[in-house]
């Protein structure tokens, strides 16, 4: 992984991922840029999302991300569905990603929470 990641930055002009990433996320090219991690070795949806998600938080992008594209920022994880099974966000059955990224999200939005904020361990 970290040599895939390596080489990933090499291909960057000035080898910074994260002014990269964040003009991605500015521009948004989120999806794109969600998709193209993922062809990084052992960089699934989980790493992308948190990636991103906290790159958005730690530079305030929520009013510059377009709502479709929260889903991208969500990272579904074990405890992530025992949550969102608890508070009812999800059925119990429900196995796809992709529809418990997209029912988190539009909870959140509905609720006026941010759903950036959503799944991080306090004080992050």
């Amino acid at each position: 992984m970290v040599i895939s990641i390596l080489e990933f930055i090499s291909k960057l002009s000035d080898r910074n991922i994260v002014k990269y990433s964040l003009s991605r996320i500015q521009n948004g090219n989120i999806i794109n840029h969600f998709n193209k991690f993922q062809k990084i070795h052992l960089i699934g949806p989980k790493c992308s999302s948190f990636y991103l998600r906290d790159l958005s938080y730690i530079y305030p992008l929520d009013k510059e991300i377009k709502k479709e594209d929260l889903i991208y920022l969500q990272p579904i994880d074990v405890w992530v569905k025992k949550i969102a099974l608890k508070a009812e966000i999800i059925n119990e059955n429900e196995k796809n990603e992709d529809v418990m990224r997209k029912s988190i999200v539009k909870t959140c939005l509905d609720s006026g929470v941010s759903a950036t904020e959503f799944n991080q361990e306090p004080g992050i």
